[in-house]
């Protein structure tokens, strides 16, 4: 029940959040330009660069540890706030030269800004680790959220109206992390007593976050290798074409896999020592969301060109190209964020590292090598990336636990699930092309579920856990009412 209970406010919230975003990209994409979208992608990658330095992993180290003391939390607040601080000043100093390494000369101010957010961020993440910790997922959907809603949303469509360009989409973010910061600070301010500063336990704490940090790292290449590749090789109005369709194919992405991952991480980090649990809890997570991913895929590839009209308006077109590739490898997308949270929550951190170390290099190079081809050439070495990632993730998964998972079965019988219902909306939109897009959507993934069904109940051994997870679905809603 508690795990219902977490996941039912972690998604909620979650949500929300990304149902918020989704609406305030529709509406700033009428109001900015691509290459705007293409500055704030920069400027993304190098705040999450100094992000992760300034924090060197303590934040996750407090949520893994088993043992935390006031004593722990002083000490890692005075060195994360110090640290931070040294961070953000580098950056605020050497702006201009690190602009220059995007091939842009013109990106001071921005990279200014961003220093601040670093500085900003440092204040409130040991806090939120703390709410982690504790799983207050309740306090911590609200705050992301108001923050959301009252600093990016207030702050980025203000400044968007006053021509502030990519400027505005950057002062969001700011003004969004210093409520998230100031918010938990004060929802932790109990625990958060500041008494005395005390090495050692910084110490003990640190060789988990420096690995983390250096697994983080090597993610962080995977996820903005190829908006690098972009920016330096191609044009900032490409890259913000291609963020836009990355945005789409990754909110519900995040709110599915980071959903998911917020609620495993604590809870697996305490059932590591029971490997047949961990086991079970992870296979029944892939398979119920491959549910959704698959459908929701499908009706994105086969409906790309409506989607993006309605959602981006006119100008933004060749956006769906793009999203028709990314959104054939969503069930990886999601199902690679599960897998790197129950490796983080076994704690094997080396395996990690080697696994994202792996997946940064397959990004970069599929980028750059579909650089050559235009847009659509990147999107597909990067789709090519991903899915290479969650098998890669896996086989370390499956080494940590040393138990049988099942994943040779779920690979083959989801195989042919998908190419079945592939090559079947294939030839209803040549038989039905015709027919309103909505329609056909809805129609899409009424069949995808129906044929779900009918393989869990009329091949009951070769989809067991599927057809006992309908089974459990279906008592737990009729036991509600």
């Amino acid at each position: 029940m508690a795990v219902k209970r977490y996941m039912a406010w972690m998604l909620s919230g979650t949500a929300a959040q990304q149902l918020m975003q989704f609406a305030v990209m529709l509406y700033l994409a009428r109001l900015l330009s691509p290459s705007d979208f293409g500055v704030f992608a920069i400027c993304v990658i190098v705040y999450g660069i100094c992000k992760l330095v300034a924090e060197i992993g303590v934040s996750s180290a407090v949520v893994h540890t088993d043992k935390l003391t006031g004593v722990d939390i002083s000490s890692v607040f005075i060195f994360q706030l110090a640290f931070g601080s040294f961070i953000s000043l580098l950056l605020y100093l050497n702006s201009t030269t690190i602009g220059l390494l995007f091939g842009q000369d013109n990106f001071g101010v921005y990279l200014e800004t961003i220093a601040i957010a670093v500085f900003v961020t440092s204040l409130g993440s040991v806090s939120l680790a703390i709410l982690n910790r504790d799983m207050r997922f309740k306090a911590i959907s609200l705050i992301n959220v108001c923050s959301f809603l009252f600093g990016y949303t207030l702050i980025s469509i203000s400044m968007s109206h006053a021509d502030f360009g990519a400027y505005s989409l950057i002062c969001g973010m700011l003004a969004q992390l210093a409520i998230q910061s100031f918010v938990s600070l004060v929802l932790t301010a109990r625990k958060l007593r500041i008494t005395f500063f005390d090495m050692s336990s910084v110490r003990r704490l640190l060789p988990y976050g420096i690995r983390h940090t250096l697994a983080e790292f090597s993610n962080l290449g995977a996820s903005h290798g190829d908006n690098f590749v972009l920016a330096k090789y191609v044009s900032l109005e490409s890259l913000g074409i291609y963020s836009r369709a990355y945005q789409i194919i990754s909110a519900p992405a995040m709110l599915i896999g980071g959903t998911m991952d917020k609620v495993y991480f604590p809870i697996i980090s305490r059932l590591k020592d029971r490997p047949k649990e961990v086991a079970s809890l992870y296979m029944n997570g892939i398979v119920l969301v491959s549910w959704f991913s698959i459908p929701f895929g499908m009706v994105l590839h086969f409906n790309s060109e409506y989607i993006i009209n309605l959602l981006l308006g006119s100008g933004w077109e060749q956006v769906a190209p793009v999203l028709g590739i990314l959104s054939l490898i969503f069930l990886y997308r999601v199902g690679y964020k599960i897998n790197d949270c129950v490796l983080r929550s076994m704690g094997n951190m080396t395996s990690r590292i080697f696994a994202q170390l792996f997946y940064a290099f397959c990004v970069l190079l599929g980028a750059y090598a579909g650089s050559h081809y235009g847009l659509v050439g990147v999107a597909a070495g990067v789709a090519i990336a991903i899915f290479l990632n969650f098998y890669v993730l896996y086989f370390c998964i499956d080494k940590s636990i040393r138990t049988e998972i099942g994943m040779a079965s779920y690979t083959f019988k989801y195989g042919v699930y998908y190419v079945i219902s592939y090559l079947m909306l294939d030839y209803l939109m040549v038989e039905f092309g015709g027919i309103s897009n909505f329609v056909m959507m809805f129609a899409f993934w009424v069949l995808l579920l129906v044929l779900h069904l009918l393989l869990s109940f009329t091949v009951p051994h070769f989809m067991q856990r599927e057809r006992d997870l309908y089974k459990r679905c279906y008592l737990y809603i009729a036991k509600s009412y």
